[in-house]
């Protein structure tokens, strides 16, 4: 699985990087282990986070991921979590922690770097929008207070686009 993870690695980068325009100063170790049967995300996170995988400080300082079956999911797992690697660096070059940024802009600027949107993420915005409720991103901290946290972040996602449709591609790192 080597040359797929690599060429995967190397788009996902090229995507990411030209589209923030920010070259990462510092090369960051990608481990990818096969899963033994599915495994729930904070599993994931912990495996991640864990001393087997590398030092726990910086927290930027490699990224664990899954690997899954399909191009197009490797794909786009690694452009999202590259964009979280990246982002952070703009933020807090060198830190760790996210600099108090909302979870709406965290995984919805990475959402909108994979450029996809999941059938659950349209689903979510379809139903709040008939609903009447759209909220200010302004009142969103945390999980937004919403029972289902994917809908702060599907909100994320429709403001990176709308961010792009009003001002262009260049808006993005500009925000």
């Amino acid at each position: 699985e080597l040359n797929r993870v690599v060429l995967s690695a190397e788009r996902a980068y090229d995507r990411v990087s030209g589209a923030l325009n920010f070259v990462l100063p510092t090369k960051v170790p990608l481990v990818m282990f096969a899963p033994s049967g599915p495994m729930p995300q904070d599993q994931v996170v912990a495996y991640a986070n864990s001393d087997q995988v590398a030092p726990p400080q910086p927290h930027r300082s490699r990224i664990v991921l899954p690997l899954p079956e399909g191009d197009a999911q490797l794909d786009a797992l690694i452009v999202h979590e590259l964009t979280h690697l990246l982002a952070g660096e703009i933020v807090m070059p060198g830190k760790g922690g996210d600099g108090g940024v909302p979870r709406w802009v965290k995984e919805g600027v990475a959402n909108y770097m994979v450029g996809l949107w999941t059938d659950d993420a349209e689903r979510l915005m379809r139903e709040l929008v008939a609903s009447g409720n759209v909220p200010a991103l302004s009142q969103l901290t945390g999980t937004g207070g919403f029972a289902n946290a994917r809908l702060n972040d599907a909100l994320g996602h429709a403001a990176f686009d709308y961010i792009e449709s009003r001002w262009g591609p260049a808006s993005i790192r500009r925000f």
